[in-house]
């Protein structure tokens, strides 16, 4: 089933790790007739990939949030990445639009955007990272506005070095 009449924007704090995953996605939605449109524009859904690097990401990430639900009345906010995994809590009590979903989850957000676009009940949960199995994104075959790609040859961390 086309999906061209749906718009999502996508936009990404942070790390090149983040820009993979975010070009990942995009291509995914794509692949299943999504339109991505820009993360300044009215859309049908928003995704939000965060960073916790700094404070200063941590507002940014909070300000794209509340950007994104003035932007559109309806639309959900899918927010993901690292400011996500660690703080949902905060970002669920920005609004009842907020989705959170956990780092673990990046792989099959496509589908769950596709199933809570069509209205269906859609269960995120961003659990413990360190208690899961490590987490990979498919690759991304095209990076929109950028002249290299990025090659994602690892994701988290097993704090083997501590």
């Amino acid at each position: 089933m086309s999906h061209a009449f749906k718009t999502i924007a996508i936009t990404t704090l942070g790390c090149k790790v983040n820009q993979c995953d975010s070009a990942a996605i995009a291509n995914q939605l794509q692949a299943q007739g999504y339109c991505l449109v820009p993360f300044t524009e009215e859309a049908d859904c928003y995704v939000i990939n965060t960073c916790v690097v700094t404070a200063s990401t941590e507002a940014q990430s909070r300000q794209l949030i509340r950007r994104a639900l003035r932007l559109s009345e309806k639309a959900p906010v899918i927010v993901t990445g690292c400011y996500a995994q660690q703080n949902a809590g905060v970002l669920h009590a920005i609004s009842e639009r907020v989705q959170v979903a956990g780092n673990v989850e990046k792989n099959d957000l496509p589908c769950r955007i596709d199933s809570l676009l069509k209205g269906n009940k859609v269960s995120f949960s961003v659990g413990d990272i360190a208690c899961q199995n490590m987490f990979t994104t498919p690759g991304a075959e095209t990076f929109t506005g950028r002249s290299r790609a990025f090659l994602k040859i690892q994701d988290g961390c097993n704090s083997h070095c501590a």
